[in-house]
């Protein structure tokens, strides 16, 4: 008996070396022995032990590794079903993806077709006494920074939209205006930037921020701070959370020309000039620090534009450069050549669209839905540099230097 025993479980150990350490596929024999194939292609036979079946502690280990070989195959139906539902699901990918870019390229299509036939011409043209320099819309109003010296207030809710009021007070051109918590912010080439208060009507002049050396060009509220690009190469940080009256809390200096605009992404600030840079600044730092410096390789950066991650910059040479804004320093991904002239303004809308204003009298309409964007269509008929964008409730607004705002339906598609 004693033998006996040893000699089955001498066969046991045999058979699962056999099955788990050769990886052997094979089939138990009448007898109770077994047949398989080792990974080498060799025949494995295990003689049955005298009496038949192993059975150690009343467990039948034939018909166990019969049930283990039953499970084995039914887990590789299983495998191979699943493998060709893969298969499946990558060509159904496969064919969604080439049905998207159809329908992209149609999309392109219909949206060139749009502008050709349809929006070729703005739906109104509104006239001011100079350039219009600069644009901002809030609650239904529009505000222009014009030549003239004045702020024009338009009503938004007329169609066409009518003169509610004119801002008088800078000497010299308007170049930039912002709205922010019932607060318009204008900045002028009288070197100052005057403060109204859009709670009461007309608009009331509450203070006169002076503290540039030169025109100050653009202006930008972040985080309730309001930045201000000159032409004394500065940026300035009025923080508007202050009691007046409000003096800068930060001076930023690095540039060596004109600072044209200014854009954010986060916690950062990108500044274009005149100098042919874009510095980026870490506005988490007090003050905020210049953390890089991106070159645009010829002529200034005009327009400065942040939309989607990615950072938009409108140049002398009539490029538009964008870069990877979710790094730092930024990495170049592209440049869209459209124009001939400097880009001098950008834009969005919210289906996916950029505007570009040029100094080549024309706005470029390109659809961000494709890697790099495409040229969907080009704005025409003005006698002069497109300065200002603005997008607002299906319209695109544009400022000119031949003194009109255009305002055109924006492509539905």
């Amino acid at each position: 008996h004693v033998d006996s025993l040893a000699m089955r479980v001498v066969w046991l150990h045999a058979l699962a070396g056999c099955l788990v350490a050769c990886q052997a596929v094979g089939v138990f024999s009448q007898d109770g022995g077994y047949v398989g194939v080792g990974p080498d292609g060799t025949t494995l036979h295990v003689e049955p032990p005298a009496g038949g079946n192993v059975v150690v502690d009343g467990v039948d280990c034939k018909a166990e590794l019969e049930a283990h070989k039953a499970r084995n195959t039914a887990l590789a139906s299983s495998v191979a079903a699943l493998t060709a539902e893969a298969d499946a699901l990558n060509d159904e990918n496969t064919d969604l993806s080439s049905e998207v870019h159809q329908l992209r390229a149609s999309t392109s299509r219909l949206c060139r077709l749009y502008y050709t036939r349809f929006a070729k011409d703005p739906i109104h043209t509104l006239g001011v006494d100079d350039a219009a320099w600069g644009l901002a819309i809030d609650n239904d109003r529009l505000y222009v920074g014009s030549g003239d010296s004045n702020i024009w207030v338009w009503d938004l809710t007329q169609d066409p939209p009518t003169v509610l009021e004119k801002l008088a007070g800078h000497t010299n051109w308007v170049f930039a205006v912002v709205v922010h918590n019932n607060r318009l912010y204008s900045g002028s080439a009288d070197d100052s930037i005057r403060v109204w208060d859009l709670t009461l009507w007309p608009p009331a002049f509450v203070n006169t921020l002076d503290a540039h050396k030169g025109w100050v060009f653009s202006l930008a509220v972040h985080n309730n701070v309001l930045y201000s690009a000159s032409f004394d190469n500065t940026i300035l940080a009025w923080d508007l959370a202050q009691a007046p009256p409000l003096t800068p809390t930060h001076n930023l200096t690095g540039h060596t020309n004109n600072v044209y605009r200014l854009a954010f992404h986060n916690d950062r600030m990108y500044s274009g000039s005149a100098d042919g840079t874009v510095r980026e600044w870490d506005l988490t730092q007090s003050p905020p620090a210049s953390t890089a410096v991106l070159s645009v390789e010829a002529g200034g950066a005009v327009a400065v534009a942040a939309h989607n991650d990615l950072l938009y910059v409108g140049c002398d040479d009539a490029i538009i450069r964008v870069w990877n804004a979710t790094v730092s320093p930024p990495s170049a991904l592209y440049n869209l050549e459209g124009h001939d002239q400097t880009v001098a303004s950008l834009a969005f809308d919210n289906k996916g669209h950029l505007y570009s204003g040029s100094l080549d009298n024309t706005i470029g309409v390109w659809d961000l839905t494709q890697s790099p964007p495409t040229l969907l269509a080009t704005l025409e008929g003005f006698t002069d540099d497109v300065r200002a964008l603005a997008v607002r409730n299906g319209r695109l607004y544009s400022g000119s230097s031949d003194d009109f705002i255009r305002i055109w339906d924006t492509v539905p598609c």
